[in-house]
């Protein structure tokens, strides 16, 4: 397995295939290539183990529920992404970080920085070890389908139909305009229940008469 794979499995990074071929095909760099088809290919056994552990669960799961099963599930309806930058500011990712953690939802960048996958790898550590924990994905298809042309943006689609907001908002905030003005207003509200309250809201809290 390669130290990048190592990293990424270690770092919940999800990345997109197709983005890991793209730049095998453009990079004119022999060992950059190396390293990026070793990924590859560690990021489709994983696949494959996933898969198979997923088909057992399955199976071992057809008449009994458990936790784990609730929480996969939540994850696979929850559809709420995080556009993001290494540009954004850490401060701004830690405070989104934050609330991602309660909701299930993920951070989304739309590639690998400088097409150099140990430049990636470096970046993302760094935030790790500033206690930015929640999941990141690499995949430009999504700023695609939803229209991502500035960062940050929060995304919550009810697969019917998909609220967004653009700005250095947060995530909480970004719930609260979409149980009111969106059109995936239940799915919200549900999130935003849902969610822990930062140490800020907790200390106000306290401290309220």
């Amino acid at each position: 397995m390669s130290r990048f794979l190592s990293l990424a499995l270690l770092m919940s990074i999800s990345l997109c295939a197709d983005e890991i071929t793209d730049f095998i095909s453009s990079s004119e760099n022999l060992v950059d290539k190396q390293e990026a088809m070793s990924f590859l290919r560690g990021l489709q056994e994983e696949a494959a183990s996933k898969t198979e552990a997923a088909n057992c669960k399955k199976c071992l799961s057809k008449n009994v529920q458990t936790d784990q099963q609730t929480v996969d599930e939540t994850v696979s309806i929850q559809n709420l992404y995080v556009f993001i930058s290494f540009s954004v500011p850490v401060e701004s990712w830690k405070d989104l970080s934050t609330e991602l953690e309660s909701t299930n939802g993920c951070f989304v960048l739309k590639g690998v920085p400088e097409n150099s996958f140990q430049l990636f790898s470096e970046k993302v550590m760094e935030l790790r070890a500033s206690g930015i924990a929640a999941p990141i994905q690499i995949n430009p298809e999504l700023f695609g389908k939803y229209g991502i042309e500035a960062v940050p943006a929060i995304v919550l689609d009810g697969e019917a139909s998909y609220d967004k907001v653009i700005g250095n908002i947060r995530l909480r905030k970004a719930l609260e305009i979409f149980s009111e003005k969106g059109s995936n207003k239940g799915k919200a509200f549900t999130i935003m229940k849902g969610m822990k309250l930062s140490q800020s809201e907790t200390a106000y809290m306290g401290n309220a008469p």
